[in-house]
């Protein structure tokens, strides 16, 4: 398990990194205008924009992980 998160972290981290980035400053600008503090900044607006970057990264993770759990089955003899 820990083998299978070392190897598809760091690509996980860089994707989400990038979509992260492409979210406006000026989303959370108008959010501090609005009165909303951190944690509601982060609730209300950078999680739902972000619900298909992180299950982009979800069906990443399964997927590299998902052969190797096939083939361990297999090898060991269900």
């Amino acid at each position: 398990l820990i083998v299978y998160t070392a190897t598809t972290l760091p690509v996980a981290i860089y994707m989400l990194q990038g979509y992260f980035k492409s979210i406006p400053k000026e989303l959370e600008e108008a959010a501090i205008l609005d009165k909303l503090s951190w944690f509601g900044i982060i609730a209300k607006i950078i999680i739902p924009l972000s619900i298909p970057a992180i299950s982009s990264v979800a069906l990443y993770a399964q997927g590299c992980n998902h052969p190797c759990r096939i083939w361990s089955r297999i090898a060991g003899g269900w």
